[in-house]
């Protein structure tokens, strides 16, 4: 039998050639995942977990925390991860992970989380100057953002509030990172689309502005188990996965942010 990648006119052919170069590089990408995982468990602060009871909570040490607010009443909502460690270990805090809910209950070692619900680009940028003159110590700062900008559908308004935060980011002495976007499931194929057109924008306008980039669409897309029943927020196990590909990210970054330690 003729190999795959012949040049026979078969259409048949052809098209099975692709879905097989199409099926290497999806698994060439889940290989590259699985061994990010593995070799990250030690970084991070436990499992992702939902939002701890009390009764979850008696057996814990407490670490930085993982901190929701919302917008709307101010509460906030202190989830302290997995034990084991004295805290006498605990890292310093270093780094702060700012988002939308996506990020909600996200750990990483030495990370502080704060999570704003339904939080647009505008409203991280608003927020960032009095977040860090309150946590003067970081100097690495990861930003989870725009999947609350998407249905407006103002890709080019989107665009513009990105360079700003590009802007105020070039102004600050800390290592900066944009954790792309991740894809939804079962939400439609317009939501889905841009959400990817910003992927790919990002990607490229991260390296243009001396900014990190974390891809995630690739490590979520078409992996349904990873999501809530909304097919937006991820469970359990994507919060894990997504903390995983947030450290893996910081260190495995193509471009070298400028920072106040570098």
């Amino acid at each position: 039998m003729a190999p795959l990648t012949s040049t026979s006119s078969c259409e048949s052919c052809i098209n099975l050639s692709q879905k097989v170069i199409e099926l290497e590089q999806r698994i060439s990408t889940l290989y590259q995942i699985q061994g990010a995982e593995c070799e990250l468990d030690t970084i991070l602060l436990g499992k992702a977990q939902t939002t701890a009871t009390s009764a979850e909570l008696a057996d814990t040490v407490h670490h930085p925390a993982a901190v929701s607010q919302d917008p709307a009443n101010s509460q906030h909502r202190i989830s302290t991860c997995v034990a084991g460690a004295s805290p006498s270990v605990a890292p310093p805090l270093s780094t702060l992970v700012l988002g939308d809910s996506i990020v909600r209950n996200v750990r990483m070692r030495g990370a502080l989380t704060l999570s704003f619900p339904g939080a647009t680009v505008v409203d991280i940028v608003d927020r960032i100057p009095n977040i860090l003159a309150s946590h003067p110590q970081v100097n690495r700062l990861i930003i989870h953002i725009g999947t609350n900008d998407i249905p407006k559908q103002q890709s080019e308004l989107l665009k513009l509030d990105f360079l700003e935060l590009f802007s105020l980011l070039g102004q600050l002495q800390v290592s900066a990172f944009i954790s792309g976007p991740t894809p939804t499931c079962g939400r439609g194929i317009g939501h889905f689309s841009r959400l990817l057109s910003l992927n790919t924008w990002l990607s490229s306008a991260c390296i243009s502005h001396g900014v990190g980039f974390i891809n995630n669409f690739d490590a979520f897309w078409e992996r349904r188990h990873l999501f809530g029943a909304d097919g937006l927020h991820l469970n359990a196990w994507g919060r894990r996965l997504l903390s995983a590909n947030l450290a893996f990210g910081v260190q495995h970054s193509r471009t070298s942010p400028l920072s106040a330690t570098d």
